[in-house]
């Protein structure tokens, strides 16, 4: 039972829920150049960090929260033959695991900001902190039979929601511009 859960996590729920993430990480592809080349010419880059971040955030939670609202319905769609006690469970996985767009956005448009500023360890050293984070909260939440997949959305969330934070702080230490979730920089 448990790989049948683990595969409609990992086969039927992230690749549904990575699209918008694919969306935003082609942003920050096209944003790095531009960023690195204004930083080399020591042009003031507030005007291209605020429009990328409110991208990210006017993008990415739209998506979340619509994955969020319609769970039951998208994997219904798209996976109609699946049993409803795996509906049900899904359905819960994908609500909490819908959150990840907007992390994993983050966590994007921060490492190309990072990387314009020449941090390219950085992104790297965040996300070892992550893995980190989420060995050990496998290792708690797995000595739970209940938690199912359920647990898997929960420590993904955590995780990548530590490496956007940790990644911000490197922004605001490095840049010394400080990102407010409102789109104002």
């Amino acid at each position: 039972a448990s790989t049948s859960l683990f595969g409609i996590y990992s086969g039927m729920i992230c690749p549904i829920l990575n699209f918008p993430i694919m969306i935003c990480s082609a942003v920050c592809v096209v944003l790095l150049p531009n960023l690195a080349y204004q930083i080399q010419k020591k042009a003031d880059i507030y005007k291209i960090l605020k429009n990328a971040f409110l991208f990210v955030w006017v993008f990415s939670l739209p998506c979340a929260g619509g994955f969020i609202a319609i769970a039951s319905l998208v994997l219904k769609i798209f996976y109609p033959v699946l049993e409803a006690s795996y509906i049900e469970v899904a359905t819960l996985a994908m609500q909490i695991a819908s959150v990840n767009v907007v992390w994993l956005s983050f966590i994007a448009i921060c490492s190309s900001v990072l990387q314009a500023y020449g941090k390219y360890n950085l992104p790297c050293f965040s996300l070892g902190i992550s893995f980190i984070v989420k060995i050990s909260l496998t290792f708690i939440l797995s000595l739970n039979p209940n938690i199912n997949i359920i647990g898997l959305a929960i420590i993904n969330t955590l995780t990548y929601c530590i490496a956007t934070i940790i990644n911000l702080y490197f922004i605001k230490k490095h840049t010394n511009i400080f990102m407010v979730f409102s789109g104002q920089v």
